[in-house]
């Protein structure tokens, strides 16, 4: 695969959803503007929890080169579950494993969004609250490792068109937006990469 950039989207529900939906897009439009060298490979699993990521990441790196950038969307489903600080201190220690298993990745760190509804909480003032602690914790522990943030400001908090029903998952509205956002870390990611491509 030589000449060829290699990015991998590791995630959750957010990120498999968003592959499925990318499926009905004619080419040319999101995620599609990426030049022809460039090869995606998703790595999308509902419910994924964050100690899945560096596992995921893991077994990949078992049978394949390393990427030359990583996007990541995961920890929504942690919170309430894990506790704000612990959830920081593994969100730091697996993404510096990370960066000794491919020292040359760039990471691309994709905010965790807003839902309507939360589970395992009591509040959502509280988990939202938690939510904006350690996505800036997280964004600061990406860009001293050379990475990128992706916030995800468009999808506005707790507006009804932008989830579904259940206040859990983004409408179609809500992934296009997502996605958008994505293909932003991405274009920045790659201005970095030596020519926009893996070494031959």
């Amino acid at each position: 695969m030589g000449g060829s950039s290699v990015i991998w989207i590791v995630g959750d529900s957010c990120i498999a959803r968003a592959h499925q939906r990318l499926q009905i897009y004619p080419p040319g439009t999101l995620l599609s503007f990426l030049p022809t060298q460039v090869v995606i490979q998703w790595f999308g699993v509902g419910g994924m929890r964050w100690e899945q990521v560096l596992l995921k990441f893991a077994a990949q790196m078992r049978i394949a080169m390393p990427p030359d950038i990583l996007v990541v969307h995961c920890g929504g489903n942690d919170l309430g579950r894990v506790s704000q600080r612990e959830l920081i201190r593994v969100m730091r220690c697996d993404l510096e494993r990370i960066m000794q298993l491919a020292p040359n990745v760039k990471i691309v760190f994709s905010e965790m969004v807003s839902r309507i509804h939360w589970r395992f909480v009591n509040t959502w003032e509280a988990i939202e609250r938690s939510r904006k602690v350690i996505n800036k914790q997280s964004a600061g522990i990406v860009r001293k490792m050379g990475g990128f943030i992706v916030r995800h400001k468009y999808v506005v908090t707790g507006d009804p068109g932008y989830y579904l029903k259940d206040g859990v998952h983004l409408s179609q509205v809500g992934l296009d937006i997502f996605v958008l956002g994505l293909q932003d870390g991405i274009e920045r990611a790659l201005g970095e990469c030596v020519g926009g491509a893996r070494p031959a």
